[in-house]
């Protein structure tokens, strides 16, 4: 037994889409397709995405998009294009359900990732924004409070009358500094 399988891509641009809703022209990829039900099916489905692309999100959007449903059943019809379906109410009426559920579903998960988005961006922020805070005030504090120290020990020393190469070593021993900058710290805390 031997079996042919084909595949179809009806995927269509907006420019060919629109192409075919403006000027009842095919794209010549698929115009051989004519004649295939399936075909049409895809123009309706193409022809209907695109065009609510066009269209905000939203409840108020509904009705625009209800409207462009029938519109284009309306012209699909007088094309000859599933005339047999597109007269029946009932089946214009399943299609607008389907789309509008279709739609609903996509704009409800949109909204749910979107809150879901904000949340946890909020909760990172907050997370790593309280790190970077404890870390910076931190280490800002270790550092003001260890100028204030080496501040404290200079002055103290020299008002006791200690000799500034004495305080120099002090400087260097305690906080861990070298000559030049226990040198310069001297300098600055006793010309202020």
């Amino acid at each position: 037994m031997e079996v042919t399988v084909h595949t179809y891509d009806f995927n269509m641009t907006k420019r060919e889409v629109e192409s075919y809703i403006v000027n009842n022209r095919l794209p010549g990829r698929v115009s051989e397709y004519a004649v295939m039900p399936l075909l049409w099916y895809a123009m309706f489905v193409n022809s209907v995405t695109s065009r609510f692309m066009d269209v905000a999100r939203g409840i108020e959007a509904e009705a625009m998009k209800q409207k462009i449903i029938v519109d284009l059943c309306v012209l699909f019809r007088n094309r000859g294009v599933f005339v047999d379906l597109l007269t029946n109410k009932e089946v214009i009426n399943l299609v607008l359900m389907q789309f509008s559920k279709e739609d609903e579903l996509l704009y409800v998960g949109e909204e749910r990732g979107y809150e879901r988005g904000i949340k946890q961006g909020l909760e990172q922020g907050l997370e790593q924004g309280l790190e970077q805070g404890l870390e910076q005030g931190l280490e800002q504090g270790l550092e003001q409070g260890l100028e204030q120290g080496i501040r404290a020990t200079v002055l103290s020393l020299h008002e006791i009358g200690v000799p500034i190469d004495v305080v120099t070593a002090q400087l260097m021993k305690r906080y861990d500094l070298t000559f030049n900058v226990a040198e310069e710290t001297i300098k600055k805390v006793l010309s202020v």
